[in-house]
């Protein structure tokens, strides 16, 4: 029987250890099994750059909206949108390893069906919180990156509307005291 241990947050758990040697046991790997064990190690390479591609669009975000530069809020949204499709295709990556497991996957040896009772009662994927708040957050950076993809272009269009208005009131301002109009 495997033992099983509390979590922090009520939840049993068990360790894996995903680590393989190079023995005989990974040399009878199937190329489907060491397609599965890939994608399973993308999911996570996955998270970590979309954490990255958010992290960093904060920079010109900050950036561009301090100087009002549309070329940085540009720049912003397009982080936000690769931000956001990275960590779709993970949540996506994620929903397909046990739908590739269970349906392309045919050693016998390690099948889902041939496990003992127990690792069966706690290897079912039930979707709660987590789940629908991952979801959410993809559906926000989708958002945000829209957002400010729009806002970039309505300020360029604010620019260029003070450039084309401005030009006309422009007064000259000289310094020094022998170009100054109203001095004694």
């Amino acid at each position: 029987m495997v033992q099983t241990y509390m979590s922090p947050v009520q939840t049993q758990c068990i360790n894996i250890d995903y680590y393989i040697n190079d023995n005989g046991i990974s040399d009878t790997f199937t190329d489907q099994r060491w397609m599965r064990l890939h994608m399973a190690r993308s999911v996570v390479a996955l998270f970590i750059v979309s954490f990255l591609f958010s992290t960093l669009s904060a920079f010109p975000g900050l950036v561009g909206c301090w100087r009002r530069s549309h070329s940085n809020i540009i720049a912003t949204g397009l982080l936000q949108l690769l931000a956001g499709l990275v960590v779709a295709s993970a949540i996506g990556l994620w929903h397909a390893i046990p739908h590739y497991e269970y349906e392309k996957l045919n050693f016998p040896e390690m099948s889902f069906s041939r496990w003992p009772e127990v690792l069966q009662i706690y290897s079912r994927s039930y979707y709660g919180w987590s789940y629908v708040l991952a979801w959410l957050g993809v559906a926000l950076t989708l958002s945000s990156s829209f957002m400010f993809l729009c806002g970039a272009q309505c300020l360029r269009k604010e620019k260029q509307k003070e450039k084309t208005q401005g030009t006309a009131y422009l007064v000259p301002i000289y310094a020094g005291p022998y170009h100054c109009p109203y001095s004694y």
